[in-house]
């Protein structure tokens, strides 16, 4: 959808379009120039290529205003215009008081948003803990029951179990994971056991019994 619509408004303005540039799954957090399609729009940029950097958004390209300010001034020593298609295919002259402010507006508004969002995120995280609630899948040996993360009888005693084998009878997490593949125990993920998945649950099941003690 974002392609056909940066198509479209490539031929209402008639421009030919010369690449389209994408870092799927790279998150709009990270610096422009350390992306990799972002590094290479810089690069035609600097060669040349490009007189015209077409987005949707302000948004789609940065979230830090900074790296905003210091993308735009790369383009425009290299003479390459915006043009923003979700402000009606406006042209952002960023080399003009006017198009610059226009251009700061948007980035600040974008980081603002991204701003509220982590806020937000990071109080409803504070008020769940605080209720005794979280967001996190549990791990084997708890479940997590309406937000509150309650113990698993059966996959704890599947725990003392593996604590006895290591404590008592002397196997090794190797074996152990053996031994809970042929009992068909499965991982909480639905997997088998693996040595280094059976270490990371005695390790912590230790700790935990250990401060369980302590206090």
């Amino acid at each position: 959808m974002q392609r056909e619509r940066i198509e479209a408004m490539c031929k209402l303005q008639g421009y030919e379009l010369v690449e389209v540039f994408v870092d799927d799954g790279v998150s709009g957090g990270i610096e422009f120039s350390t992306r990799p399609a972002g590094s290479r729009l810089l690069t035609r940029a600097y060669q040349g290529d490009i007189d015209v950097v077409i987005a949707l958004r302000v948004d789609r390209l940065f979230r830090s205003l900074a790296d905003m300010l210091a993308v735009t001034e790369h383009l425009t020593k290299h003479d390459v215009g915006m043009v923003l298609v979700d402000m009606g295919g406006q042209a952002v002259d960023t080399t003009s008081p006017a198009g610059k402010m226009l251009f700061q507006m948007q980035g600040a508004m974008a980081e603002f948003e991204k701003n509220r969002i982590r806020e937000r995120i990071i109080e409803n995280k504070r008020s769940r803990r605080a209720n005794g609630k979280t967001y996190a899948v549990a791990r084997f040996g708890y479940d997590n029951v309406d937000g509150a993360i309650v113990e698993n009888s059966f996959e704890q005693a599947i725990i003392d179990d593996m604590l006895r084998w290591y404590r008592e009878e002397g196997m090794g997490y190797a074996k152990i994971a053996t031994q809970l593949r042929r009992a068909g125990v499965l991982t909480k993920q639905g997997g088998n056991w693996h040595g280094s998945s059976v270490r990371k649950i005695i390790l912590r099941a230790k700790t935990e019994r250990a401060d369980a003690q302590a206090s």
